[in-house]
């Protein structure tokens, strides 16, 4: 099984990537997702963000309002450095846990904080999709309804594409149109295994 991280930072187009390559058969690991299902109500990463953060951040239902706790930390880097502290350890062994259990030949993590949560060893091959910032905060304004500030400050919670692209074994062009994003991508897997 070849295992590759798929990443980049915020808004940079890895979900428009990973789609590519799942339907060329790989089987893909959306962390985002994964981290979401770390949040459901009473687990043991819920309790330990309930304490961290307070009830203002719980909805009536008992699930975490997201929206809430994002404005928080990324208001803070104090608060965002908890989370972070409190989230990493927990996405990468569930991260281990489902690539252990994965079936395909191939499988990519989906993954914005790869190295952000120093992930990199799980992998075969890392893959960055690089984009400018103007065209990050472009998307953030257009498909979460973000304020600029809001999406500069979420930008900045990333660490910077440049030492990224040293660290990674091939680069995706983000800023392309769609149409030639989504080649590149297809020609980069044809290449990797």
């Amino acid at each position: 099984m070849l295992k590759i991280g798929l990443t980049g930072n915020i808004a940079s187009g890895k979900s428009t990537v990973a789609e590519v390559w799942r339907k060329m058969g790989a089987e893909i690991i959306d962390v985002d997702e994964l981290a979401h299902d770390l949040y459901r109500p009473r687990s043991v990463i819920w309790r330990k963000v309930f304490k961290a953060f307070g009830p203002d951040i719980v909805r009536n239902d008992k699930t975490i309002n997201r929206a809430i706790l994002a404005a928080l930390v990324f208001s803070d880097r104090k608060k965002l450095k908890k989370l972070e502290k409190i989230m990493y350890p927990a996405i990468v062994k569930e991260l281990k846990r489902q690539m252990a259990q994965a079936k395909g030949k191939i499988v990519v993590a989906d993954m914005a904080i790869l190295f952000e949560a120093r992930a990199q060893k799980l992998f075969d091959k890392i893959v960055l999709v690089k984009v400018s910032k103007a065209n990050q905060v472009k998307r953030l304004l257009k498909s979460r309804k973000l304020t600029k500030s809001q999406a500069l400050s979420r930008i900045g919670a990333f660490k910077s594409q440049t030492g990224k692209i040293t660290q990674s074994d091939h680069t995706i062009d983000g800023n392309l149109p769609l149409i030639r994003m989504q080649k590149q991508a297809r020609e980069l897997f044809r290449k990797i295994p």
